[in-house]
């Protein structure tokens, strides 16, 4: 296949107030770029794709405003909102070929075009006690897709929250269990749905001498099925332990 080359520049800065020691606002404006893979590129993923070599290297103009305090040295607060402007999005665009062979129809990553991307974050930190600390995060999200309507952004959910309760009876352990909500999302760029659903997570963190720790718990606590492409469940409730090492 033809060769491809691409490049591309990146640039990025911030402006920060400090009202005082605890209450800080700031704005930042960032030129990113994606390069599509090699994959992306090339790989006819087990006769499912169609390679696309000539994928132009996908950049992004992203604007962020965040105010952050802190209250009462317990309460902290940090919120967002955010603005990207994309050109040349790289998507995974379904049912672009049909496969006589195989009887399927087939995808291909190309460029689709201009997007634009925006919403807003809330995240809360709470130390209830030197034993309790409680963390929860919001995110919303929209992204348009400007050049071609008719094709949709996959795979990220448009409302997303995640919350924690940590429980440090000594220093050298913590017990974490946490909640996780999705909102449903595109699964496929011509508006397959996965469905909504929520996570229940749950682990112990112990550390042990000379950087040495074990960890073990429980994902999907509830044993909830759901999908984050339609049509392919994730796993069950499912438990694990690990070792780790730190040096």
């Amino acid at each position: 296949m033809p060769a491809n080359s691409n490049g591309a520049w990146n640039i990025q800065g911030l402006l920060q107030y400090d009202f005082d020691k605890d209450n800080a606002l700031s704005f930042s404006v960032a030129r990113k770029t994606r390069f599509a893979t090699i994959k992306d590129r090339y790989s006819y993923r087990f006769g499912t794709a169609i390679p696309n070599p000539d994928l132009k290297a996908e950049d992004a103009l992203n604007y962020d405003l965040t105010y952050h305090t802190l209250l009462a040295s317990k309460l902290s607060i940090e919120a967002s909102g955010f603005y990207s402007k994309i050109n040349n999005s790289i998507q995974n665009v379904n049912n672009v070929q049909f496969n006589s062979a195989t009887n399927t129809s087939v995808s291909q990553v190309q460029n689709v075009g201009r997007a634009e991307y925006y919403g807003a974050e809330l995240a809360l930190g709470y130390t209830i006690s030197t034993q309790f600390q409680v963390n929860a995060n919001y995110t919303h999200i929209v992204r348009n897709n400007l050049s071609a309507p008719q094709i949709y952004f996959t795979d990220v959910p448009k409302d997303k929250v995640f919350a924690s309760l940590e429980f440090k009876p000594i220093s050298k352990l913590y017990i974490l269990a946490s909640e996780e909500y999705d909102s449903k999302r595109f699964s496929t760029s011509y508006g397959t749905v996965s469905g909504a659903f929520y996570l229940t997570n749950a682990k112990a963190h112990l550390s042990l001498a000379k950087g040495f720790s074990v960890e073990g718990g429980v994902n999907n606590l509830f044993d909830r099925n759901y999908t984050l492409v339609e049509g392919y469940p994730e796993e069950g409730r499912n438990y694990f332990a690990n070792i780790i090492y730190n040096y």
